[in-house]
């Protein structure tokens, strides 16, 4: 059984609860989004790097 804040009986499991239909949904701005990209970007290169490193490291 799953109790919400008030303790009733409910689907309040894991934080998820129910939408409004009518509740606005604001999206992030393009700039955001950008900055989420780079950051992806960037850490997939460090990632990388440091696996070759490793991998070059252990096989000498």
């Amino acid at each position: 059984m799953a109790f919400g804040p008030d303790n009733t009986y409910g689907r309040h499991i894991m934080g998820h609860h129910e939408r409004d239909p009518n509740e606005v949904i604001v999206e992030k701005p393009d700039e955001w989004w950008y900055k989420i990209y780079a950051l992806v970007i960037v850490t997939t290169v460090v990632v990388i790097l440091l696996l070759k490193l490793f991998t070059w490291y252990f096989s000498r």
